[in-house]
């Protein structure tokens, strides 16, 4: 993933920015199990969601398991231990603001949302936020259907 210091890349890496993407992903997840996200898998939904080639794959409507939509875009695969790497420390500033502000919780290596409103209502981030905010959305879905962590690091080529 190229970083470049384009105003949309400024807006994108933003921590409230990020902080409210996982925060949809986390939600979400929790619709389908109620103990919260494994805190592993939360650096996984930037990677995924923030990436243009792999998120123009995520489609809006419920597009089934994850596994099978990996094997039809395997190619979005390809370095994306790399795209988490990279994308870590704005992992752990946008979780920082979220703990920050009393909107999620981390216990016992899950983490869960907290009856919170941290949407962004400023008219500069309404274009950008829906383009992303249905991606998390279906990640968090995705994550919540499979029953294994360990499998979803080996389809996605990441060593724990």
């Amino acid at each position: 993933m190229k970083t470049n210091n384009t105003k949309e890349w400024r807006i994108l890496l933003n921590p409230a920015f990020c902080g409210e993407i996982l925060r949809n992903s986390i939600k979400q997840y929790e619709n389908h199990k109620p103990e919260g996200l494994p805190i592993t898998l939360v650096f996984f939904v930037l990677p995924l969601v923030l990436h243009p080639d792999t998120a123009s794959k995520i489609r809006n409507a419920i597009e089934g398991q994850f596994f099978g939509w990996l094997d039809r875009n395997f190619l979005n695969t390809i370095n994306f231990e790399e795209r988490v790497k990279m994308l870590k420390k704005v992992t752990l500033d946008a979780l920082a603001l979220l703990s920050y502000f009393n909107a999620v919780e981390i216990k016992e290596g899950r983490i869960k949302t907290i009856d919170f409103d941290f949407s962004l209502n400023s008219q500069k981030y309404n274009t950008y936020m829906p383009r992303y905010q249905d991606k998390a959305i279906q990640v968090g879905r995705w994550f919540s259907q499979s029953n294994s962590i360990s499998t979803i690091y080996l389809m996605l080529g990441v060593r724990p």
